[in-house]
């Protein structure tokens, strides 16, 4: 039932409890906590300010805490959405990931906060 749940929201829950060691409650414990992870937030607070700078930092953040967690769509949309900005892409130019991202961040908190918090 997890995995079905994760794989539909992009995240690997067999890797990401690998990482965790097994230890699943301590994988859900982080996943839960995913919900109160500023750096999404500050990255469309960047967007919307239009400042690439703060978004970069915010979305590499993400990208990172993503990653620790196999939340692999996110992760890999984080990335390339840094990627764009270091090349200095304009936010025009990055506007479909831009929606994307935001779209998958809220497809894993509906689930984490559908199947894992507390």
């Amino acid at each position: 039932m997890k995995e079905d749940v994760c794989k539909a929201a992009g995240i690997d829950y067999a890797k990401g409890l690998e990482r965790f060691m097994g230890n699943e409650a301590l994988y859900l414990e982080f996943m839960s906590k995913f919900l109160y992870d500023s750096s999404f937030q500050e990255f469309w607070a960047g967007i919307e300010m239009g400042d690439l700078s703060m978004a970069e930092k915010s979305i590499d953040t993400l990208r990172g805490t993503a990653a620790n967690l196999s939340m692999v769509g996110l992760s890999a949309l984080a990335e390339a959405i840094g990627k764009e900005l270091r090349a200095g892409k304009s936010m025009e130019e990055i506007q479909p990931l831009i929606y994307e991202v935001r779209e998958v961040h809220q497809k894993i908190c509906d689930a984490i906060r559908k199947n894992f918090s507390a």
